[in-house]
């Protein structure tokens, strides 16, 4: 049994808006017959930032970001890998937190 893996190689949308990219690329991923799509690092947030400016944008895993990327891969039924900028609970720097979402949209990993 054999499966296909898309690798969404991505810069930083101009208008910013990471999660109406991933739903770009899973559509193409769905239609070239993807079953998993694999995101760079820093997809959340890939241009550079200010420490200050990590710390305010990062979320909870189950914050609005992985939620979006989560809800895009449930309408094209893929299973997803990214990453997040995660809240630190201490409030310190955030983490640099891998996501696997499956094809229903629920976070595995």
């Amino acid at each position: 049994m054999g499966y296909t893996i898309g690798l969404a190689q991505s810069g930083y949308p101009t208008q910013g808006d990471v999660l109406a990219q991933a739903q770009d690329f899973a559509a193409r991923a769905a239609a070239a017959g993807v079953q998993l799509v694999v995101f760079p690092e820093d997809f959340m947030w890939p241009h550079k930032l200010s420490l200050d400016e990590l710390v305010a944008l990062a979320e909870p895993v189950d914050g609005p970001f992985v939620e979006g990327v989560a809800a895009a891969m449930r309408d094209a039924g893929l299973w997803a890998v990214f990453t997040m900028n995660e809240r630190n609970p201490d409030g310190g720097l955030p983490f640099n937190t891998a996501v696997v979402v499956d094809d229903a949209g629920w976070v595995r990993a």
